[in-house]
C-alpha cells in the first residue's frame, strides 16, 4: 500500500484506519488493536481512506470503489468498478462522496447509496485530492490548474485559477492560506 492512513473518531475513541491490499481496517490508537476489517481493494493501492459518520470509503483503479460500514462486524454496504482513482485519494462531506481520477473525471455520488449524483470531465488528470473549504471544494489537476466548485449535489462551478506550472501535490489550507507545492517552487497564496 502507498497510502497513508487517517485518524477517525468513532463512539468515543480513535481509530487508524488503512487500506491496502486486501484489507481495509481499523485500529484502536492507544493500543494498536484490530477493531475491524474487510477486504476491499486490490493492486498497489495508493488512494488513502476517507471516513464520515461510521463508514469509510476506500478506491484503488482497477479494482473499486467500495463504503463499508465500520464493525465489528465490518459489512460492505456498496460498491462500484467505474470512475476509480489512481492516486487520488476520496472526499466524503456529509451525503456526498467525490472521486477524481487521472484520467480527468470528477465524480459526484450519493454516499449512502453511491448512486452517481454527477460527474465532470477535464482535459487534466488528478493525483491531488479534493480538499473541503467551507462549502467549496478545491482540486488541482497534474496541469497546476485549480478547479474550484461548490460542495453540492450538482455541478456548480464557481473558478479556475492557474498556478503556471504543473502540480500533483494536494494543497493545504490554514488560516486563511493555500499552500501549494508546484513542481519547481513552493507556493503560499493568501489575500
Amino acid at each position: 500500500s502507498w497510502t497513508s492512513p487517517i485518524l477517525a473518531r468513532w463512539q468515543g475513541s480513535m481509530q487508524i484506519i488503512i487500506n491496502a491490499n486486501p484489507l481495509a481496517a481499523g485500529y484502536d490508537a492507544q493500543s494498536g488493536k484490530e477493531l475491524w476489517s474487510h477486504e476491499s481493494v486490490t493492486g498497489e493501492v495508493a488512494p488513502s481512506p476517507a471516513f464520515d459518520n461510521g463508514r469509510v470509503y476506500v478506491a484503488n483503479e482497477y479494482s473499486r470503489l467500495a463504503a463499508i460500514e465500520i464493525g465489528p462486524p465490518a459489512k460492505l454496504l456498496w460498491e462500484v468498478d467505474e470512475d476509480l482513482p489512481e492516486v487520488s485519494s476520496p472526499l466524503v462531506v456529509d451525503s456526498l462522496l467525490f472521486v477524481a481520477t487521472s484520467g480527468g473525471t470528477l465524480v459526484c455520488r450519493h454516499a449512502a447509496t453511491g448512486e452517481k449524483l454527477w460527474s465532470q470531465e477535464y482535459d487534466e488528470g488528478f493525483y491531488a485530492s479534493p480538499v473541503l473549504v467551507q462549502d467549496r471544494v478545491y482540486l488541482m489537476d497534474n496541469h497546476g490548474l485549480m478547479h474550484v466548485f461548490k460542495c453540492s449535489s450538482r455541478y456548480q462551478p464557481l473558478a479556475d485559477n492557474p498556478l503556471s506550472e504543473p502540480s500533483t501535490c494536494t494543497p493545504a489550507f490554514l488560516e486563511g492560506r493555500i499552500y501549494i507545492r508546484g513542481d519547481k517552487y513552493l507556493y503560499c497564496i493568501a489575500e
